[in-house]
């Protein structure tokens, strides 16, 4: 039975709560911030897996959106009334960001 990747594992915790996060808020930027976090965390969470994102994810792209992953994460977090997801969204992206940089381990 094949391991399930880090990057996989992190950005389903990422997801997650960004699309219950979308589906929950009622303010219009806080919704487009949540969808982008979570087409982001999809998109890193598939990579591995989907040849057509695999040939487009280069490590300098894998960087930016784990970045930009981060950011969102922490602005939705702050736009959000329940905790624990801003929480969550904030530690995924903490933690892929730190993978990203190389200083967790894959």
């Amino acid at each position: 039975m094949a391991d399930l990747p880090l990057i996989t594992a992190l950005s389903g915790i990422l997801t997650v709560p960004c699309i219950i996060a979308l589906t929950q808020t009622g303010d219009k930027a806080t919704k487009i911030f949540a969808g982008v976090c979570a087409a982001l965390g999809l998109w890193m969470g598939l990579y591995p897996y989907v040849d057509f994102l695999r040939e487009l994810t280069t490590k300098n792209l894998l960087d930016v959106f784990a970045f930009l992953a981060l950011a969102l994460a922490i602005v939705v977090a702050i736009r959000l009334k329940q905790q624990i997801l801003g929480t969550l969204m904030i530690t995924a992206g903490s933690l892929i960001t730190l993978r990203a940089l190389g200083i967790i381990g894959s």
